[in-house]
């Protein structure tokens, strides 16, 4: 599942490559708005090959395989349980 994803990931970042090369290229005049957008796009490229290095080093062992995620033991908290909202006075939830 992760291996296709990461695929996906990368497959969706070379597009996005593709598409800030064009527009840097094809940009007969650089405006302040397309020099933005060039610069957010290439942030967001840096930051997409950084998390794809990240899912890589995590989910691939040494040797290229794939390493099985570490399991909690029973007795750790289960991070995806959210606190319960904290109520303000004069709140009124039971609407």
């Amino acid at each position: 599942m992760v291996q296709a994803r990461l695929t996906q990931l990368q497959a969706q970042i070379d597009e996005l490559r593709e598409v800030l090369r064009r527009a840097r290229n094809g940009a007969t005049h650089h405006t302040t708005d397309v020099a933005d957008c060039l610069d957010m796009g290439f942030r967001s490229l840096n930051d997409a090959e950084s998390v794809t290095r990240q899912v890589q080093d995590i989910v691939m062992g040494e040797s290229g395989s794939l390493i099985a995620p570490k399991l909690r033991s029973s007795g750790e908290p289960d991070a995806r349980k959210l606190p319960a909202p904290v109520l303000t006075p004069g709140s009124n939830h039971a609407e």
